[in-house]
């Protein structure tokens, strides 16, 4: 009897884990789906794609490995009424060092960094490297603050104006959101605001999207997280495998730099997400979505910009593999969302948004 009790509490055990994490099981940690590097709606994946690691020189090469997150800078000519979107985009070449996510925590020593991507010659930026991935220098940063960049975001550029630009950091002792300023005219250099940290709504940040220039959504991925001592090498681990729906978005509204407080208010903008990673807007703002890596799901929400409300599901897409970030963006005059994830080089698209 009690054998037949214990093999009936662990078919009950796994049962809900192939319920929970059926996908993350098959896709990610049984087998690998047979999916191409990379690929693109109604496009050629290998005519439209460069790896910028070959636009780099030795040594920098070294560092673009491990990066997590890319995001259109949008730059306005207001003369011209162009508009040129190079890319900023952040690494950490030691992640298997220390990963705050999904381990391990070892040596957090080694610093990330920031790159800047310009395709082509720009008219707008001060710089005349194209077609090259360059460093961002980080300006002001506190010597003894660690860097480790997952999600990033910048607020687009309107005549030459200077950017806010904002990082996810996972240092050592805590979750942070780093605000910088980057200036068209100096283009490889972020200037260091403040660091931003909340024991609640940004313990487990991991990816961001601005609703203004000093306000955003970000995606907490773990209630549970392996700072915790003692069960931080479990209850986490549980958490992923199950896929309990403790994760949530937070929305942020900032006080000027000048401020005692950095953060003027905080919500809770969508509870109950199994790991929610990749977050995005549409660019009418009425569309959210959001990413559930274990669950290999990107979901859409209703969105109301004027209140930054986050309402009712409209769909979700199923992937076979487990997504990461999200953006949103333009092809061939349509939106479309775009996401990725670091178990395959390439990225995904879907569309129209």
């Amino acid at each position: 009897m009690p054998s037949f009790r214990a093999f009936g509490w662990t078919a009950l055990l796994l049962s809900v884990i192939l319920y929970r994490s059926g996908g993350l099981i098959k896709n990610c940690i049984l087998i690998r789906s047979s999916l191409p590097t990379g690929y693109i709606t109604n496009g050629e994946y290998a005519d439209d794609c460069t790896p910028l690691s070959a636009t780099v020189a030795e040594p920098d090469t070294a560092h673009l490995d491990s990066c997590e997150d890319v995001a259109f800078w949008e730059l306005h000519d207001s003369k011209s009424g162009a508009i040129e979107r190079p890319l900023v985009f952040g690494c950490d070449a030691k992640r298997k060092q220390w990963n705050t996510v999904m381990g391990p925590l070892r040596d957090p020593s080694y610093r990330g960094t920031l790159w800047l991507y310009v395709p082509t010659k720009s008219h707008i930026l001060n710089t005349a490297s194209s077609g090259k991935a360059l460093p961002i220098n980080l300006i002001n940063y506190p010597p003894t603050h660690d860097f480790h960049p997952l999600g990033l975001e910048i607020w687009p550029s309107h005549g030459g104006n200077a950017s806010h630009l904002y990082v996810v950091n996972h240092a050592r002792d805590r979750t942070y959101v780093e605000q910088f300023v980057i200036d068209p005219s100096k283009p490889t250099e972020a200037v260091h605001i403040r660091s931003i940290t909340h024991p609640y709504y940004l313990h487990s940040a991991n990816a961001l999207v601005l609703t203004s220039p000093d306000s955003f959504y970000v995606s907490n991925d773990h209630l549970f997280t392996r700072r915790l001592p003692v069960v931080g090498h479990v209850l986490p681990i549980i958490e992923t495998v199950l896929a309990l729906p403790l994760g949530f978005v937070s929305h942020i509204t900032l006080n000027p730099p000048s401020s005692s407080e950095a953060i003027a208010t905080a919500n809770v903008a969508k509870p109950f997400i199994p790991f929610p990673n990749g977050v995005a807007v549409s660019s009418s703002g009425t569309e959210v979505v959001i990413v559930s890596t274990t669950t290999n799901q990107i979901t859409f929400y209703e969105h109301d910009p004027s209140t930054h409300t986050i309402g009712a599901k409209k769909y979700s897409a199923v992937v076979p593999f487990s997504p990461d970030n999200v953006r949103y963006t333009t092809m061939d005059g349509k939106e479309v969302v775009i996401w990725w994830t670091p178990q395959l080089p390439g990225h995904y698209s879907r569309g129209p948004g």
